[in-house]
Protein backbone atom coordinates (compact mmCIF):
# COMPACT_ATOMS: atom_id res chain seq x y z
CA UNK A 1 0.00 0.00 0.00
CA UNK A 2 2.80 2.40 0.90
CA UNK A 3 4.56 1.64 -2.37
CA UNK A 4 1.47 2.58 -4.37
CA UNK A 5 0.99 5.71 -2.29
CA UNK A 6 4.64 6.62 -2.80
CA UNK A 7 4.24 6.16 -6.55
CA UNK A 8 1.12 8.34 -6.60
CA UNK A 9 2.77 11.08 -4.54
CA UNK A 10 5.76 11.08 -6.91
CA UNK A 11 3.38 11.54 -9.85
CA UNK A 12 1.52 14.27 -7.96
CA UNK A 13 4.80 16.01 -7.16
CA UNK A 14 5.79 15.91 -10.82
CA UNK A 15 2.42 17.19 -12.02
CA UNK A 16 2.35 20.01 -9.45
CA UNK A 17 5.84 21.15 -10.35
CA UNK A 18 5.13 21.13 -14.11
CA UNK A 19 1.51 22.20 -14.58
CA UNK A 20 0.46 24.37 -11.62
CA UNK A 21 0.79 28.10 -12.00
CA UNK A 22 -0.95 29.26 -8.83
CA UNK A 23 -0.25 27.33 -5.63
CA UNK A 24 2.79 25.58 -7.04
CA UNK A 25 4.79 26.00 -3.83
CA UNK A 26 2.00 24.61 -1.67
CA UNK A 27 1.35 21.65 -3.99
CA UNK A 28 5.03 20.79 -4.33
CA UNK A 29 5.56 21.11 -0.57
CA UNK A 30 2.59 18.90 0.29
CA UNK A 31 3.49 16.19 -2.22
CA UNK A 32 7.18 16.33 -1.29
CA UNK A 33 6.36 15.85 2.39
CA UNK A 34 4.00 12.98 1.57
CA UNK A 35 6.63 11.37 -0.66
CA UNK A 36 9.29 11.60 2.05
CA UNK A 37 6.89 10.17 4.64
CA UNK A 38 5.92 7.27 2.35
CA UNK A 39 9.57 6.52 1.62
CA UNK A 40 10.38 6.60 5.34
CA UNK A 41 7.41 4.33 6.03
CA UNK A 42 8.55 1.78 3.43
CA UNK A 43 12.09 1.85 4.85
CA UNK A 44 10.87 1.47 8.44
CA UNK A 45 8.55 -1.38 7.45
CA UNK A 46 11.45 -3.15 5.75
CA UNK A 47 13.73 -2.83 8.78
CA UNK A 48 11.22 -3.34 11.64
CA UNK A 49 8.77 -5.80 9.99
CA UNK A 50 5.59 -4.04 11.11
CA UNK A 51 2.52 -6.28 11.25
CA UNK A 52 4.56 -9.45 11.56
CA UNK A 53 5.24 -11.52 14.62
CA UNK A 54 7.57 -14.41 15.28
CA UNK A 55 5.74 -17.72 15.44
CA UNK A 56 7.33 -21.00 16.37
CA UNK A 57 5.46 -24.18 15.48
CA UNK A 58 6.57 -27.47 16.97
CA UNK A 59 5.15 -30.77 15.81
CA UNK A 60 6.03 -34.20 17.12
CA UNK A 61 5.78 -37.29 14.97
CA UNK A 62 6.87 -40.82 15.74
CA UNK A 63 9.31 -42.15 13.17
CA UNK A 64 10.48 -45.67 12.48
CA UNK A 65 13.75 -47.07 11.29
CA UNK A 66 14.15 -47.44 7.54
CA UNK A 67 16.09 -50.68 8.18
CA UNK A 68 13.00 -52.45 9.50
CA UNK A 69 11.54 -53.36 12.87
CA UNK A 70 14.31 -55.82 13.69
CA UNK A 71 17.01 -53.13 13.51
CA UNK A 72 15.95 -50.00 15.41
CA UNK A 73 18.76 -47.82 14.03
CA UNK A 74 18.97 -44.58 12.10
CA UNK A 75 20.21 -44.92 8.57
CA UNK A 76 22.06 -42.09 6.91
CA UNK A 77 23.72 -41.51 3.61
CA UNK A 78 26.57 -39.01 3.21
CA UNK A 79 26.08 -36.18 0.72
CA UNK A 80 29.07 -34.97 -1.26
CA UNK A 81 32.69 -35.90 -0.77
CA UNK A 82 33.53 -34.01 2.43
CA UNK A 83 31.37 -36.21 4.67
CA UNK A 84 30.09 -33.21 6.66
CA UNK A 85 26.49 -33.42 5.48
CA UNK A 86 24.26 -36.46 5.87
CA UNK A 87 20.76 -37.40 4.73
CA UNK A 88 18.83 -39.44 7.28
CA UNK A 89 16.33 -42.04 6.10
CA UNK A 90 13.18 -42.82 8.08
CA UNK A 91 9.61 -44.09 7.83
CA UNK A 92 6.49 -42.52 9.30
CA UNK A 93 4.67 -45.84 9.67
CA UNK A 94 5.75 -49.43 10.13
CA UNK A 95 4.17 -50.59 6.85
CA UNK A 96 5.58 -47.81 4.69
CA UNK A 97 7.44 -49.17 1.64
CA UNK A 98 9.61 -46.23 0.51
CA UNK A 99 11.56 -44.37 3.24
CA UNK A 100 11.53 -40.59 3.49
CA UNK A 101 14.61 -38.42 3.90
CA UNK A 102 15.48 -35.23 5.72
Amino acid sequence: MLIYLSFLTAIGLYLCSIFLKKGRQIGVTVFAILFVLCTAGVTANYSHHWGMKKVTTITTQKIYSAAGQQLPINLYQPVGTSGKDNVFLYKTSVNQKKPLHT
